[in-house]
């Protein structure tokens, strides 16, 4: 199958430009389950935003993050340990959490509100050059931001649980617990502190007055409170367990974005018209990947179609012109039926595939990996494992249809070579049939090899469409069993909803594509029952080799002679022709005449080389016929064959099929001498009268007369004729032959023939009976020498007749 895709070479630029548009369509068919992600996880959870570093942020803000009073707990030994380590302040390393604000540089806007407050609006880019890369520095900074500002929301929750009347009852058990302690432990006088939001540096400033006045009270609620685990990492008070519950959750960079967008409101700005700005930005956005995806396929399903269609156009015309080359040993080798089947059905079934792998064999993988990849990074491991799952089961499925379907390719390939071999033979024996009215048994016979194909196209096709069904009902399957366990996901706080209907996506596309490269796997097997059928005969060499030389510098002066020539059919136990020898010499008429089956027809499929000897030689002009070139032999011979066969256009294209070259007054005589030219230039059209495929439109006496003068006007010094005067009447024949000998002298005329009247004035006659030759000469000694030759003169002719 390789060696046909070597016609696909003089498109490669296609190919290319085709592989980069695939590459270009799959890119944004997988950006597109991302950016929908994106919309319902920014755009309408976030508020439109999209990290908690922000381009501005309050003094106040600035102030707490960089204050390392505003601590996490207490380590082991009683030291506080900050809000972000030395380790994860150096990290962030950017320019408005490190230097005072009037340290910073020009590029950096510093304004204040009507209140007086201070904002400061950075550049994202901006960073500390000594330290890392901007991408790596923003990645640090991002996870920087996210722990205070989770922080800061776990403090505010713990103040406004210990400033309101009840705590809520879904609040976490650990929480509940300290809280509790403490609304007991805290005086009501001092409550009103934490309406608003429990603020750690606060709380030490209000604990550390009461360690003079109730140094038991400072110790149990700093215990509480503050006390670390023993590992230095601050998580056992209440802020501290807030913190620790909700850092390890897809749930917490949703309260980091919350609470950061509180710092757009502090600043001034329209939350609402953040929100609607971001997504309105991105839909945009998601829109034109929509339509360069569209476009990409689009242009892609075009080129695909071109570059397929130029492609079969190729191999067509290289079958044709390899046919154009067969000799009659690999027409007979092959069937006509065959071939027809191999230039049309089969080479269709190579363009198909051709034209979805352009479209397939880079988006289809592309898509599967990708998707898969994605969908990967976007959940959790369990609703990986259910995409993979749904791959698996569907890639056993097409396994389970390949082994069934695939055997079925090459039997549907062979019964229609033979039900094109039958519907030929009706087409072309329909007289024949009707005469013996076998109507019924050829409609019994066609039925036959119709239901065959019938049948195993309709088990191929069952197979594929249960393949549709069972793909959405795993899709489908895959589908529920995603929603079932991403809805707990989401309810655990571990998988925004944004993403859990990206993964949806993903596992929809992963499906697709996998489903896509099992099609096209399956059609593979059925275009490479097909390219090897065409294989076999583009690497087919011709029996007949072309001789090559051009002796005859094109024009011969017709002396053809065979030498002891034998002949025998391939598969035939016996020779068709044994030890023949004759000359057929210029300005004669040279006949052959024999009983059916006596080699007649085998003797004119010799002179052209349609078959090669297999014994002995043929030459013209003293020259061997297989050391000429076959164009310079066959210019130098005309044949009208046995059959007289007519091809559908005009008089004049017909004729001029021999004679490109020739004009009307050669037409005219050529059809003249073939006895023929009154009854064209009857018609209105004269040479342009319409001639139907095959010469159905006249009958079978003009289409002979028709061949002739199309062999007559190619004016080829070796005419002959194949049983060219069965169709004429005995009138007709005479005139004929007549004119045959006064127009065309200085030629060499071969005459086959069934009837004596026909040959009995030819210079020499030839016999044969059973492929030898029973005796040679003129009419009169044949008549006294050859008892061959009487039996056939007294089977058709009187004695007085003969004489």
């Amino acid at each position: 199958m390789i060696k046909i895709f070597k016609y696909l070479k003089p498109y490669a630029l296609l190919v290319f430009v085709c592989a980069a548009l695939v590459f270009g369509q799959a890119s944004a068919d997988l950006k597109l389950p991302d950016m929908m992600s994106d919309i319902v996880n920014n755009g309408i959870q976030n508020g439109g935003i999209e990290t908690p570093v922000l381009d501005v942020l309050s003094e106040d803000t600035r102030n707490k993050i960089r204050n390392t009073e505003y601590i996490a707990g207490y380590g082991k030994n009683g030291e506080k340990i900050p809000l972000l380590t030395d380790a994860e302040f150096d990290a962030a390393a950017v320019e408005y959490m490190r230097a005072p604000i009037s340290a910073l540089p020009q590029s950096v806007k510093v304004s204040k509100d009507a209140d007086g407050k201070t904002f400061v609006y950075v550049r994202r880019g901006l960073i500390d050059k000594n330290y890392k890369s901007d991408a790596e520095t923003l990645t640090n900074l991002n996870s920087a931001m996210k722990k205070s500002f989770i922080f800061f929301f776990s403090a505010d929750m713990i103040g406004n649980l210990l400033a309101a009347d009840e705590i809520p009852e879904d609040t976490n058990e650990k929480i509940t617990a300290a809280v509790t302690a403490l609304k007991a432990a805290i005086p009501e006088e001092i409550k009103e502190q934490f309406i608003g939001g429990l603020k750690t540096d606060g709380l030490l400033s209000l604990l550390d007055g009461y360690s003079k006045n109730d140094p038991a009270l400072y110790g149990y609620l700093k215990s509480l409170f503050f006390t670390g685990d023993g590992n230095g990492q601050g998580q056992a008070g209440a802020v501290a367990s807030v913190y620790s519950s909700l850092s390890g959750t897809e749930f917490a960079s949703n309260i980091a974005v919350m609470y950061a967008k509180t710092e757009l409101v502090k600043a001034g700005l329209d939350a609402d018209k953040v929100q609607s700005s971001y997504i309105l930005n991105k839909g945009l956005l998601m829109l034109s990947v929509a339509l360069a995806s569209a476009v990409c396929a689009v242009l892609v399903g075009y080129l695909a179609a071109k570059a397929a269609a130029k492609f079969a156009r190729d191999i067509r015309r290289a079958l044709f012109e390899k046919v154009e080359s067969f000799s009659n040993y690999e027409i007979d080798k092959f069937t006509t039926a065959s071939i027809i089947t191999r230039s049309t059905n089969d080479v269709t079934q190579i363009q198909q595939l051709v034209m979805i792998m352009l479209k397939m064999i880079f988006y289809a993988p592309m898509m599967g990996l990708g998707a898969i990849y994605y969908a990967s990074v976007k959940a959790p491991w369990e609703l990986t494992f259910l995409n993979v799952l749904a791959v698996a089961i569907l890639v056993l499925m097409i396994f389970l249809m390949f082994l069934l379907v695939v055997p079925r390719f090459k039997s549907v390939q062979k019964l229609i070579d033979k039900l094109n071999l039958i519907v030929r033979e009706n087409l072309t024996g329909m007289t024949v049939i009707r005469a013996f009215n076998k109507q019924k048994n050829e409609a019994e016979r066609f039925g036959k090899t119709n239901r065959d194909l019938t049948k195993v196209n309709l088990f191929i096709n069952r197979m594929m469409v249960m393949l549709m069904p069972a793909m959405t009902l795993l899709m489908s399957g895959l589908t529920v069993a995603v929603m079932w366990i991403g809805s707990d996901l989401i309810a655990g706080n571990k998988l925004p909803v944004g993403d859990l209907m990206a993964f949806i996506q993903y596992a929809m596309q992963t499906v697709m594509s996998f489903l896509m490269i099992s099609v096209m796997f399956i059609m593979i097997p059925r275009a490479s029952v097909g390219a090897k059928r065409i294989s076999e005969v583009l690497e087919t060499e011709p029996v007949i080799k072309d001789g090559g030389k051009t002796s005859l510098n094109g024009k011969a002066k017709g002396r053809l002679a065979f030498e002891n020539v034998g002949f025998k059919y391939d598969g035939a136990e016996v020779n068709a022709l044994t030890d023949v020898s004759f000359t057929a010499e210029p300005n004669k008429v040279f006949a052959i005449i024999g009983t059916t089956g006596a080699g007649k027809s085998t003797i004119v499929n010799l002179i052209p080389r349609f078959y090669d000897v297999s014994e002995g030689r043929i030459t013209l002009d003293g020259i061997d016929i297989r050391e000429l070139s076959l164009k310079e032999l066959r210019d130098n011979v005309g044949i009208v064959a046995q059959k007289s066969l007519l091809f559908s256009g005009t008089v004049a294209s017909n004729l001029a099929l021999a004679a490109p070259s020739a004009n009307a007054e050669a037409m005219y005589s050529a059809l003249e001498t073939a006895q023929i030219r009154e009854f064209v230039e009857e018609s209105k059209d004269g040479l342009s009268k319409d001639i139907a495929q095959g010469g159905q439109n006249v009958s079978g006496g003009q289409k002979q007369r028709l061949s002739i003068a199309r062999a007559v006007v190619k004016d080829a010094p070796v005419l002959i004729f194949d049983d060219s005067f069965s169709a004429l009447d005995f009138k007709t024949d005479a005139k004929l032959r007549r004119a045959l000998k006064l127009n065309l002298r200085g030629k060499s005329i071969i005459i086959v023939a069934q009837r004596i009247g026909t040959i009995k004035d030819a210079d020499e006659i030839l016999v044969l009976d059973e492929g030898r030759t029973a005796g040679i000469g003129k009419h009169k000694d044949l008549m006294e020498n050859c008892e061959a030759y009487r039996e056939i003169a007294f089977s058709q002719l009187s004695k007085e007749e003969l004489l």
